[in-house]
């Protein structure tokens, strides 16, 4: 109560209520009978659905296919990685996926990396149709081949001895372009002196600017954004770790369905759905909730999977 005093809330306007999960009675209850907007609640709902459809421990496959053939090393044609949607594949993952292809005896690519992520058909094309911030992580769209949320970390960085600001990202995208127009000022760092803008190269979704200013006194800012198609950004965290392994790669991206010809060679199993749903809930993770139930409509549906 004086907490909803405090911010001029009346109490008609709050529902809660507090029950202990090994008790029958709850030990707080108000306008619990009120129809609510269930916002982020009806995360739970999603939940407990795939949960009763498919059980704690159901896994998601990203499966890698060959096309050509391997000697000495070298796969004569394109390696292709298709994904089953899996809600909750971090960048740790992926690297060991990607170990486990340099483990079935490649060492480079003559040809090209084949993103296929046409399990999902989404039908929408505008993350900013929500409210106009279409690079926020809780915007990003469902997509079947989804690498660590699509998430990049911008650290900005001031120099003072060369009068600039530094731009680093996590993870380190080869394909990614930086544009950076940053300008250096002096002054005192408070709440909203760095006025930094962000913006995509309409004619090169790959090619970031950034700009405005940030103060040297502030050192050092960061922000994480959604940037790039999930093809685009899965396949430089694929080049990035490659190299990583040792790998080597001649050929280009292409975003289309495996051949029918393509050869299985690696299948990696996700994590179970029990821990990632923990994260899901816990955090309000929008994506997750969201290529979840993409993959409860998968369970009697064949693919492409729609929203309907």
């Amino acid at each position: 109560q004086k907490v909803l005093t405090r911010y001029k809330i009346p109490q008609s306007a709050v529902s809660i209520e507090v029950q202990a999960v090994d008790e029958n009675t709850p030990r707080l209850a108000l306008n619990v009978d009120t129809p609510r907007n269930p916002a982020s609640t009806a995360k739970v709902v999603t939940t407990w659905t795939a949960l009763d459809l498919f059980g704690p421990t159901h896994t998601w496959p990203t499966r890698i296919f060959t096309t050509g053939t391997v000697s000495d090393g070298v796969l004569h044609g394109d390696l292709v990685i298709k994904g089953h949607g899996d809600p909750y594949l971090l960048l740790e993952d992926f690297w060991r996926l990607v170990g486990e292809i340099r483990h079935a005896g490649i060492r480079e690519i003559a040809g090209d990396v084949v993103i296929d992520d046409s399990e999902f058909k989404v039908d929408e094309d505008d993350p900013a149709a929500f409210d106009g911030q279409g690079d926020k992580l809780y915007n990003v769209l469902p997509n079947a081949l989804m690498v660590n949320f699509k998430s990049i970390d911008f650290d900005l960085d001031t120099d003072a001895r060369r009068g600039k600001v530094a731009i680093t990202t996590l993870p380190e995208l080869p394909n990614l372009d930086i544009v950076n127009k940053v300008r250096l000022t002096t002054g005192t760092c408070r709440g909203n002196s760095v006025a930094v803008y962000m913006r995509a190269n309409p004619g090169n979704p790959d090619q970031l600017e950034f700009g405005g200013e940030m103060p040297a006194s502030c050192n050092h800012f960061e922000m994480s954004r959604s940037v790039m198609s999930p093809a685009a950004y899965t396949y430089g965290v694929f080049r990035m770790m490659w190299q990583h392994w040792g790998g080597t790669l001649k050929g280009r991206m292409r975003n289309e369905p495996r051949p029918p010809n393509a050869d299985l060679i690696v299948t990696w199993e996700s994590r179970q759905l029990a821990e990632a749903i923990r994260p899901l809930n816990k955090w309000s993770n929008n994506l997750m909730a969201r290529m979840l139930l993409f993959d409860i409509g998968a369970h009697e549906a064949q693919p492409p999977i729609t929203r309907e």
